[in-house]
């Protein structure tokens, strides 16, 4: 982002940009990046005298940039609480105040691996509730049942996987919220561009994870969304929902070699790598910050990313240890493995949606096929 002016905040020299939100240098952002994660803090040589245009002292540089970056938070926390105050909701009357956005709970010492356990779950439970609610009312759960997870899964629609993918994306951007403290200081642009490129690998992955325990054995069967899947044996059933059937036979053939070709490899790769819970919330960790270098982001994102793939490799090493499992290498590299095939698959979907869309099972403007672009 271009800065309003020319100086950084920070060190006084000449500066175009903005740094976890902090006018600064590029100098004085990695400094800060790197100092915060040292065991042992610097002293300051100067008893906190230090110059306060140029700050040749270590401890004064980190200070000021942590100060400012406080500032910051708390100046935009302000804004906020104003703004919740100030505007009406366009869902109620005027007298009554906007519905309060979640905020995740704040917890210290947490790991990331449990940081992305919550946050997993609460993807879960959003999709869980948001789809059954959109169920047919002759189809519709009881809200107890819906509650305590307790419902039955249907075959996929077109309509269905299309209104599925919006709420899975929605509840993407509170996934990296909750997990990745600096997620919320990025610009919307960047937000978004990160959501849309983990969207695709994050579906992929989730449904293979859970279709080996929902559907073992039944390699080419797999969830399109939460609660909904789709069969090799029901591909006609899933073309004939389509908006328009002009291409039925060509379409109902496409359909089973993605079945075929895409998902039971996906499916066996996942099967045979056998992740538990903590090495699967590594996996999306992980691929989360795997970011496209022909992505247009700025250069923060990439530090970011190579940041926080770091944290939960450190973490998952943690659990290994913590479980007693000491010959981890080969986990790891088997991990990695299993996400260069699906990633590899992610890029194959990409190609078979926009058969589908050429043979009308999706619309040009259809929600799920512009995510898939």
């Amino acid at each position: 982002m271009v800065a309003s002016s020319s100086l950084c905040s920070v060190c006084g020299t000449e500066s175009s940009s903005f740094h976890l939100g902090v006018q600064a240098c590029r100098a004085c952002a990695v400094f800060f990046r790197r100092t915060r994660e040292r065991s042992n803090p610097y002293e300051c040589k100067s008893r906190g005298q230090c110059d306060t245009v140029n700050f040749p002292c270590k401890k004064c540089r980190f200070d000021k940039f942590s100060q400012l970056l406080k500032e910051k938070k708390l100046k935009r926390a302000a804004t906020k609480q104003t703004a919740d105050l100030s505007v009406a909701s366009t869902s109620f009357p005027s007298e009554q105040p906007p519905l309060p956005v979640y905020e995740p709970p704040q917890r210290d010492g947490e790991s990331i691996i449990d940081k992305l356990r919550s946050a997993y779950r609460m993807v879960g439970l959003v999709r869980r509730t948001a789809e059954l609610s959109m169920r047919p009312e002759r189809n519709r759960e009881h809200p107890l049942n819906i509650g305590m997870g307790e419902y039955s899964l249907h075959l996929t629609t077109t309509p269905f996987m299309n209104e599925a993918s919006r709420i899975l994306v929605s509840s993407l951007v509170q996934f990296a919220t909750e997990s990745f403290e600096e997620f919320g200081d990025l610009s919307s642009e960047d937000k978004w561009l990160l959501i849309q490129h983990f969207h695709k690998p994050f579906h992929i992955y989730d449904s293979c994870y859970r279709s080996n325990e929902a559907f073992p054995g039944k390699l080419t069967r797999h969830f399109n969304s939460f609660t909904s899947f789709l069969d090799i044996e029901n591909c006609d059933d899933f073309v004939k929902s389509a908006p328009d059937n002009s291409h039925y036979e060509d379409a109902v053939r496409m359909a089973r070699f993605h079945l075929e070709h895409n998902v039971r490899p996906c499916r066996i790769a996942m099967e045979r790598f056998d992740p538990s819970e903590e090495e699967f919330l590594a996996m999306i960790g992980i691929q989360f910050w795997t970011i496209d270098m022909t992505l247009p982001v700025s250069d923060d994102i990439f530090e970011l990313a190579a940041k926080y793939r770091s944290i939960v490799l450190r973490d998952l090493r943690q659990h290994y240890a913590q479980t007693g499992v000491t010959e981890y290498g080969a986990r790891i590299g088997e991990m990695f493995c299993t996400n260069n095939l699906l990633s590899e698959k992610v890029e194959c979907n990409k190609r078979n949606f926009e058969v589908f869309r050429l043979l009308d099972i999706f619309t040009d403007d259809s929600f799920v096929y512009s995510m898939q672009k």
